[in-house]
């Protein structure tokens, strides 16, 4: 049962919005906010995969982040680096190392880019940077499930869709073509941008 808020009735059935939500200034902040959390998840992930293996040990490797071509994801130094344009990251080299960069609706690249060591992978559903370039159903759904293969936080950045903007819940992540019952591998950041000056992130 969901106890309410955000525009669902207390009592309702169906997705909740998470357990824990980061409430901040600006879309830029709550990418940063889910980066962390998916980079702190992915360590803990390698961690538990071998008896005896701890997340702070220098060995690990589950800490890539991938991202998409013609993204905007922020103008901060985590956010800029998930953000595949040069003109806005040149200014700032070096970024954040360990970040992989793959093409919207690419479904024969997804298994080779997004492997054992990703931790964590930031798409818009619908990019406004890059032009208004929609991910298809199709590819979300092969998204999701890559991500579940190998144990990856899926972020869904969307400026573009969130808010009520998708008949089926608050946010994209929420509709079925993506959500991940089984380990919860979502998590939702927004910028209400002309609407209100904050954002969020929740844990799916």
């Amino acid at each position: 049962m969901i106890e309410g808020g955000l525009g669902t009735a207390t009592g309702s059935e169906g997705k909740s919005l998470g357990e824990k939500v980061f409430f901040a200034n600006s879309g830029t902040e709550a990418n940063e906010g889910a980066l962390k959390v998916a980079r702190k998840v992915g360590k803990e992930r390698w961690a538990a995969a071998v008896p005896g293996r701890k997340w702070d040990s220098p060995d690990c490797t589950k800490t890539r982040i991938v991202c998409f071509e013609g993204s905007f994801h922020g103008r901060s130094m985590g956010a800029l680096s998930v953000t595949a344009n040069a003109k806005y990251q040149a200014p700032f080299a070096p970024l954040l190392p360990g970040v992989d960069v793959g093409r919207l609706n690419d479904h024969d690249g997804l298994k080779s880019l997004i492997g054992e060591d990703t931790c964590a992978v930031i798409v818009e559903p619908i990019q406004g940077e890059g032009g208004i370039n929609a991910a298809s159903v199709d590819w979300l759904r092969a998204l999701r499930q890559r991500c579940d293969e190998v144990q990856a936080v899926l972020i869904y950045d969307e400026v573009q869709v969130g808010v009520f903007f998708l008949a089926d819940g608050l946010m994209a992540y929420e509709v079925d073509i993506v959500w991940s019952v089984q380990d919860r591998n979502a998590l939702g950041t927004l910028n209400f941008a002309g609407r209100l000056p904050s954002g969020y992130c929740n844990d799916g």
